[in-house]
């Protein structure tokens, strides 16, 4: 689905147009480990409380942001 709306934010079908394979690809993991949706922050704040939510939103999004820097090619160039 992510990808379904970065082809409606680019304009394009064609997301190599706009974006390498490589940041494709990085933007397909990235959004894989972000943050659940709304309605599953919803119901986790139900079942465990806003405190373990609130750690599960925040090492999601910790854990998205650095197996995308693992991944991404410029990081070893530093």
């Amino acid at each position: 689905m992510a990808l379904g709306t970065l082809v409606v934010l680019a304009g394009t079908p064609d997301l190599s147009s706009v974006m390498t394979l490589v940041q494709l690809y990085i933007f397909a993991i990235i959004n894989t480990l972000f943050v659940p949706c709304i309605s599953t922050i919803a119901v986790l704040y139900k079942q465990i409380g806003l405190k373990t939510v609130f750690l599960v939103t925040i090492f999601t999004v910790l854990l998205g942001i650095f197996i995308g820097s693992v991944i991404h090619p410029g990081f070893y160039m530093m």
